[in-house]
């Protein structure tokens, strides 16, 4: 005798940009998660004044020492942004004037400590 089986399964369509904006209050390992999902497209990204923020090249560590989305430092291995339980470090990013650096990002934009992210 074959009984059928029902399930909650259900096809998810493509991973779109509404998908892969990143929300800073969510755990550290959440953040990152979606970040290392979304490369290369659609490409996680949040807000820096109004303007998109695309995300490339970042690591996670468990200090933190911030408001969620809040720049705790600026160091030689990038923006340090504080998440739920640690700190996403970006590297490289894409921004109105395109694909740079940290470092880079830092000195067009007047990236500053305390500063936030996802406004």
């Amino acid at each position: 005798m074959f009984h059928r089986i029902r399930t909650q399964a259900f096809y998810e369509g493509w991973c779109g940009k509404n998908n892969a904006k990143i929300d800073w209050s969510r755990p550290v390992d959440q953040v990152f998660n979606l970040i290392r999902g979304t490369n290369p497209q659609p490409g996680a990204w949040t807000t820096y004044k109004g303007s998109i923020v695309k995300i490339y090249d970042w690591r996670k560590t468990d200090h933190t020492s911030g408001v969620f989305g809040t720049v705790t430092s600026l160091t030689e291995d990038g923006v340090h942004i504080a998440a739920t339980g640690g700190e996403i470090v970006i590297e490289r990013m894409r921004s109105d004037v395109g694909k740079v650096s940290a470092q880079e990002f830092v000195e067009q934009s007047g990236l500053q400590t305390n500063d936030r992210f996802g406004d």
